[in-house]
């Protein structure tokens, strides 16, 4: 048992939900990485929940604001067709639809900005 970690409440095992929060962590890290060697600065990361295969956060950054997913899965089978399709409703037009910034793959799992 590991003791100090606190992740899933009282009384249930923790070290799952530990090594999943550090992989989620690392893909954020990848998607602010690619932000700041692109020019832009990062002002404040805030969680926006998640869901089973994925998390969610909002990126102040001093070119705007941004919404970053990232995933355990990989880029083709999470994050490549939401980009693809996105690109093909704005191009579209008649709904306002997100920008997508950029959608890549990193060891264990990928993210979409």
């Amino acid at each position: 048992s590991i003791v100090g970690l606190s992740f899933c409440g009282a009384g249930q095992s923790s070290w799952k939900s530990h090594r999943t929060q550090t992989v989620r962590f690392a893909f954020s890290m990848a998607a602010q990485e690619w932000l700041t060697s692109h020019g832009y600065q990062i002002l404040s990361n805030r969680g926006q929940g998640g869901s089973s295969w994925a998390s969610f956060q909002a990126v102040e950054t001093s070119k705007g604001d941004f919404f970053v997913k990232t995933s355990r899965r990989p880029v083709d089978a999470m994050f490549r067709g939401e980009a693809l399709g996105l690109e093909a409703l704005k191009a579209a037009g008649g709904v306002c639809v997100p920008r997508v910034l950029h959608y890549g793959e990193v060891r264990g799992g990928s993210f979409i900005i």
